[in-house]
């Protein structure tokens, strides 16, 4: 059976990130770009050994980026990951050109990435967000915010739930939507953006707190 690997790939404030699309608990990946000494392409045609072990591969072909990692100055390590699998690149196409792509975004990255400029994803930053009207689906911030994750805690005031997703959460419990807090409760949610998660109450006024990292 095949996996579905969907990730997400970012290169911003000098680090290369990769994070799983399928897995919330799936922990993100951050690499120096001052760090990666090569950016290399690997492709395979599974072709003909699909035909004899049907199921084997994942992709028939494979067109994927391998990262060499200077960890320390005695530990050369390396990641690689399918260009098939990046769900959020649009130029980084399954095809050699799609492949060429990913290495040269890459290497323009490294190439002007020194170590004054590369920093760690930075936070805590802590906010709260009330339900205006319950029923109505609100983001907890009305402004793009690149993040990578956010600790999300409903009020220990709330007489109610809230529900926690994207834009059609829906905290009513007949059509519920979304990830349902009680009092108190916590959930973390990985992501690139603040302002794609909502949260809607089942009583108006209430709501929650919340951290997040970018």
């Amino acid at each position: 059976m095949n996996i579905n690997n969907d990730i997400e790939v970012t290169i911003a404030n000098g680090f290369l990130t990769i994070k799983s699309t399928n897995n919330v608990n799936t922990s993100i990946e951050h690499y120096a770009l001052d760090k990666i000494t090569g950016v290399d392409e690997y492709f395979q045609d599974w072709t003909a050994l699909e035909a004899d072990r049907p199921g084997l591969k994942e992709h028939l072909v494979e067109y994927s980026v391998v990262l060499g990692i200077q960890e320390s100055a005695t530990d050369l390590a390396g990641t690689s990951f399918d260009i098939q699998d990046v769900t959020n690149q649009p130029t980084w196409l399954a095809s050699r050109a799609g492949l060429a792509k990913a290495i040269l975004d890459i290497q323009t990255a490294r190439s002007s990435a020194t170590s004054s400029n590369a920093t760690p994803p930075a936070g805590p930053f802590s906010g709260s967000k009330d339900v205006t009207v319950a029923a109505t689906a609100e983001p907890l911030i009305g402004v793009a915010t690149p993040m990578t994750k956010v600790d999300i805690t409903a009020l220990a005031s709330n007489t109610n739930t809230i529900v926690v997703g994207d834009a059609t959460v829906v905290a009513a419990l007949v059509t519920r939507v979304g990830t349902p807090l009680e009092p108190g409760d916590t959930v973390t949610i990985e992501s690139a953006d603040l302002n794609g998660i909502y949260i809607d109450a089942v009583v108006s006024t209430e709501g929650v707190t919340f951290n997040y990292y970018n």
